[in-house]
């Protein structure tokens, strides 16, 4: 009965496999919002043109590290010791993902508008711890339990935007809007709704119940998106707060991507040795996977942007040292995500900070920061995230971020 099991193991692996794992060869992330290297933006000046160019790369998870990644990525041996330290790590589910962005945005600032185009990708990766179990060790561990793999999914866009910005402002407040147009080019997605797995810890007794979908997102999406940002300063308190929404508004995605769905349930103490259907002659037999699948095409309908919502607050401490804490949710994020950090002058004009962040794809991780002065009327920020641990195998991701600026000539003590 040891024998049967496996093969219906690996029959039902086959399944799961097609749904939630070949998503992960598409490319991985589109835009989420652009890091925010500092709290306070650039002062507003009575005149002239200002641009912004920007670039962003992170991947980030709870219990992938980055030689595990790198082995998956490009192949090669995983060893036992790698998937229990994984296995270990993601105690209630497995998160990953990865992004990507490039941004330029101009303004006048005579008249507070501008425009912002971005392209990028996003992705958003969750599974089960038994899921991951069944994966790479097998069910041998597992018997006489209930597996459960609800909640499995994964889901990759390429996303563009292009917005016409503007805003308005008095002494104490400051609201920055943009309004435009999103495209997605094409994408990938798949889950499991529904999917449990059971083999008795003698053998010779098996159920398996599983539904699921995926889909390779090749149709065009093309629809509206806008963004808002308001900042209240009191200048009294020496605090300033920050409310800002990113990503807002839906894409209307033509018909014609092809689904692939799975929606099967078996019980059994035992398989005939041939037959149609579940036995162990269609089993070893070729489309055999085939036969649980079923195929439709997408009407066209609506999908909703990765929509960002945060909230900052930033605070003087002394001259020349501020503090700062901001709260996101959206954007895919498994869980909200919380930083807090001090930024300070170095020099006369620049500007460096140090945060701490936790949650979103990720556990506790460091973060720095430079924003420096380049001739009277550009900076270049750079940042950096889990910078220790960046190019070291055990670490859970790395981020970079780079930032050129052309501004009107302001000093380093302005921003403050």
């Amino acid at each position: 009965m040891m024998g049967r099991g496996r093969k219906l193991h690996a029959a039902w692996l086959v399944a799961c496999v097609v749904l939630t794992l070949a998503t992960t060869g598409v490319a991985q992330d589109a835009p989420t919002e652009r890091p925010r290297f500092t709290s306070d933006s650039l002062p507003a000046t009575p005149t002239g043109h200002t641009w912004e160019f920007s670039l962003q790369a992170d991947h980030r998870s709870n219990s992938i590290d980055n030689a595990f990644a790198a082995t998956m990525l490009i192949g090669g041996a995983i060893t036992p010791d790698a998937i229990a330290v994984a296995r270990d790590q993601m105690r209630f589910r497995g998160t990953l993902a990865a992004r990507a962005s490039v941004q330029f945005a101009t303004e006048n600032t005579a008249t507070g508008h501008g425009w912002q185009i971005e392209s990028g990708l996003v992705s958003d990766f969750r599974w089960t711890p038994e899921l991951f179990d069944l994966v790479f060790t097998g069910n041998s561990p597992h018997l006489g339990r209930f597996d459960v793999l609800n909640g499995t999914r994964g889901r990759t866009w390429q996303l563009n935007t292009v917005m016409r910005t503007g805003g308005w402002s008095n002494d104490l407040n400051e609201v920055l809007w943009g309004l435009g147009l999103a495209h997605r080019s094409m994408g990938a997605e798949g889950n499991i709704s529904t999917g449990y797995f059971w083999v008795s810890s003698g053998v010779d007794t098996l159920y398996t119940s599983l539904y699921g979908r995926s889909a390779v997102l090749r149709a065009q999406g093309l629809g509206l998106t806008g963004q808002i940002r308001f900042r209240r300063t009191d200048p009294s308190a020496k605090v300033a707060l920050t409310l800002e929404a990113t990503h807002l508004g839906a894409l209307f995605v033509r018909p014609g991507d092809e689904r692939i769905a799975v929606d099967t349930v078996l019980a059994t103490t035992g398989l005939p040795l041939n037959g149609a259907g579940w036995s162990l002659e269609s089993l070893q037999g070729e489309g055999f996977a085939e036969s649980l699948i079923t195929r439709d095409t997408l009407s066209g309908h609506l999908e909703a942007l990765p929509a960002t919502v945060s909230a900052s607050l930033t605070g003087s401490i002394i001259p020349g040292l501020a503090w700062e804490v901001r709260g996101t949710v959206g954007g895919w994020r498994p869980t909200p995500e919380a930083m807090a950090g001090l930024q300070f002058k170095v020099g006369r004009h620049s500007v460096a900070g140090i945060r701490a962040i936790y949650g979103g794809w990720g556990k506790f991780r460091p973060a720095i920061w430079a924003e420096l002065p380049i001739g009277p009327s550009h900076t270049l920020t750079l940042y950096a995230e889990d910078p220790a641990a960046a190019f070291r195998g055990k670490g859970l991701g790395r981020g970079f971020g780079l930032q050129l600026a052309k501004t009107l000539p302001t000093s380093a003590a302005d921003k403050r």
